[in-house]
């Protein structure tokens, strides 16, 4: 799609060039001159000529159209026109970078330049300017809706397929662990390191169902953290402490014995202040049970600096771990 852009552009300077060129060789030649015009102005690319001192030469009808109220006169000044462009709306520049975006092209005027920008309608335009060998900068417009948005969408694709063979990634290497590992605290730190290195999530810590109390859950001593220092008190804390049946994130999972989100820790009730202090920089939680003959046996927390919005691919991914180190749990216990 780019390389037909360039080819465009090409063409399109190449008839330019060539065009003015051939008016001043045939100054005389009425006819010629009006076939000039005609390809010019039948190009689908704006097309403008500004001289060595940022005025205007000529431009093409496709050009005009994009400023179908202004009237595009030899001599109108490049800052004026760029000036105009932002500030009526024609294109989406945030109102505290016009001066500094106005200020870098106009200065930048005789170098090479190529921007793609939003307009107010919502469609993609690319501006390109090229400096000639006679002083001249040529300043093309053109309308890149359709190529930018297939861009995106092919970019979409392609984060949402590197999104599932990440979960794939993420399930094979959880059997391998759950066929591999020889105890079941080992399996659940290889698990829990194996979800924030998918995730991306810095803190991850693991519980087991007190043998004495089914309603409690008491830490495993586990834990995944990208950057210890921040959470010496989360972890002391944790490590020292337990959650009970429907208190905290965990202790919710052993109530509902299903996954828990919670998007975002600082207005969730079932979080509390202490423990909120203890947890600087994050924003999300993530709580998943480990189940083995239908009852919870450990519950893994995970913690994100980002709002984490449950999507139902990462949940049902998230079961399927939670399942397969089910397995270690009832094969070889804790």
């Amino acid at each position: 799609m780019f390389l037909l852009w360039f080819l465009v552009i090409a063409l399109a300077l190449g008839l330019a060039v060539a065009g003015w060129r051939l008016q001043q060789v045939r100054a005389g030649d009425a006819q010629a001159s009006r076939r000039i015009s005609a390809v010019l102005d039948n190009l689908s690319v704006g097309l403008s000529v500004w001289d060595a001192d940022q005025r205007l030469v000529s431009c093409n009808e496709r050009f005009r159209e994009y400023y179908p109220a202004v009237k595009l006169k030899p001599g109108l000044q490049f800052e004026d026109l760029l000036r105009f462009t932002v500030t009526r709306g024609l294109l989406q520049i945030p109102e505290d970078k016009i001066e500094l975006w106005v200020a870098d092209r106009v200065e930048g005027f005789n170098n090479v330049g190529r921007d793609v920008l939003r307009t107010a309608d919502g469609r993609w335009l690319e501006i390109r300017r090229i400096p000639t060998d006679r002083l001249e900068v040529v300043v093309l417009y053109a309308d890149i809706t359709t190529a930018r948005e297939a861009e995106l969408e092919l970019a979409k694709g392609s984060q949402w397929l590197g999104r599932q063979l990440a979960g794939q990634t993420l399930l094979q290497e959880t059997i391998e662990v759950a066929a591999t590992v020889k105890s079941f605290e080992s399996g659940v730190q290889r698990v829990i390191d194996l979800v924030c290195e998918w995730s991306g999530w810095p803190v991850a810590c693991a519980y087991r169902v007190s043998p004495d109390d089914p309603d409690r859950l008491v830490p495993m001593g586990l834990w995944h953290l990208s950057d210890p220092d921040p959470f010496t008190f989360l972890r002391a804390s944790t490590d020292q402490g337990s959650e009970r049946k429907g208190e905290g994130v965990s202790g919710r999972v052993l109530q509902t014995k299903d996954l828990v989100w919670v998007a975002n820790v600082a207005v969730d009730p079932s979080v509390s202040a202490e423990r909120r202090a203890e947890m600087p920089g994050i924003r999300g939680a993530c709580a998943l049970p480990i189940t083995s003959a239908g009852r919870v046996v450990a519950v893994l927390e995970f913690l994100a600096r980002e709002q984490l919005v449950p999507d139902p691919a990462s949940t049902k991914l998230l079961r399927a771990v939670g399942l397969a180190l089910g397995q270690v749990f009832t094969h070889r216990g804790i």
